[in-house]
């Protein structure tokens, strides 16, 4: 079959969870079937080429540091990705999978379907409510976003969803036998594939550097752990518009020395400095279903979750889950244990969440949507 992913962030030029499961995704995919991936053209990028299987049509260039102003995404590049998609008709694919965000794009992915008769999947990693597009945007341009998101969900022949999300979109009027719910987060060859490495009394976090992951918080919970803990060591693991922020939150408390801030890091890279963490501290207020939470438990790093978690229970129900002020005090429990592994729950969950499913998933899929034809 020919295939088409449409996303304007991609994995590895993009490095955030949800890019390396649709990179990861398509990868598979491309074992199979033709795979093409149509995304902005970032830095490094080239127009058209070959990547790992997959066909890459990008279009049209900007630059990562001008992907978000006034620390929120650019309208801008969702408009000009939402032009851009209109070359996908000099092309004739038999499935898209399309990104829900960043929404503009949607009505041109819709049409090309309608008029080609191509199946639209649609792949839903977050649905916010009309309080949060207002206090994301600002009252009015909130609401004229959540009333476009209202009217952009609906429309595909399939849903692809974590389990967090299922009732979310049925609010919509979907019907729920549409929504299959399927994350495929863990890359168990790479993962096994890591070294053992001597673990430091370190904490970790990864994550874009965006207001709502709240490293701002964890830098303070840092803080606390330190004074009764002095040689404990932090990471931060991200780049995004906080950078300069955080920098100097972490200056003014003192913390240069004690946590390191880095960004750009490989797979590689990533599982061996969160393999040799004590604990990852995640302390994000939206989040759909956190591929790094489970990548760090399956190599073994528990991980302590604020209880506003939007994370769904299949997953902090493996985690260690607190208030938010007892956040420290569990964080040294853990740091002065032999094990904190321990700390990991119901690890047996983790199957659920193979890349080794990809291709038996899409397998039924696709042979449910050709019998709707």
């Amino acid at each position: 079959m020919k295939i088409a992913f449409v996303a304007d962030v991609a994995y590895p030029w993009i490095r955030g969870g949800m890019e390396a499961m649709q990179y990861l995704e398509a990868k598979e995919l491309a074992k199979k079937h033709e795979v093409h991936f149509f995304c902005i053209r970032w830095d490094s990028m080239k127009g058209s080429f070959k990547h790992d299987g997959i066909i890459y049509h990008a279009f049209p260039g900007w630059k990562y540091s001008k992907l978000y102003k006034k620390r929120r995404r650019s309208i801008r590049e969702a408009l000009l990705f939402a032009i851009g998609m209109l070359r996908i008709f000099r092309y004739r694919f038999d499935i898209i999978e399309a990104h829900m965000f960043p929404i503009m794009h949607l009505p041109v992915v819709k049409l090309y379907c309608r008029l080609t008769g191509c199946k639209l999947l649609m792949e839903v990693a977050e649905v916010w409510d009309k309080a949060y597009w207002q206090d994301y945007l600002g009252k009015r341009k909130g609401s004229i976003g959540y009333a476009y998101q209202e009217y952009a969900i609906k429309g595909a022949d399939a849903y692809i969803s974590n389990p967090a999300l299922e009732d979310k979109i049925g609010r919509y009027g979907i019907d729920t036998r549409r929504i299959r719910v399927f994350s495929p987060a863990i890359d168990e060859k790479s993962i096994s594939r890591t070294k053992a490495v001597k673990r430091e009394r370190r904490i970790a976090i990864v994550a874009r550097l965006i207001k709502e992951k709240r490293v701002d918080k964890w830098l303070h919970i840092f803080r606390e752990v330190k004074m009764k803990i002095p040689e404990v060591k932090g990471v931060i693991i991200g780049k995004g518009p906080e950078e300069k922020p955080l920098k100097a939150l972490r200056h003014r408390l003192g913390l240069d020395k004690s946590v390191e801030m880095l960004k750009d890091l490989d797979r590689k890279e990533l599982y061996k400095i969160v393999k040799g963490s004590y604990v990852l501290v995640h302390m994000s207020e939206r989040e759909g279903l956190s591929i790094i939470t489970l990548e760090s438990l399956a190599l073994g790093t528990p991980v302590v979750l604020p209880s506003y978690t939007t994370i769904p229970s299949e997953v902090a129900g493996m985690c260690v889950v607190e208030d938010e002020e007892d956040i420290p005090g569990k964080v040294v429990e853990i740091l002065r244990s032999d094990n904190p592994s321990s700390y990991i729950s119901n690890r047996d969950r983790l199957k659920e969440f193979s890349l080794s499913s990809i291709n038996d998933f899409y397998d039924e899929l696709f042979s449910d949507l050709n019998r709707a034809n």
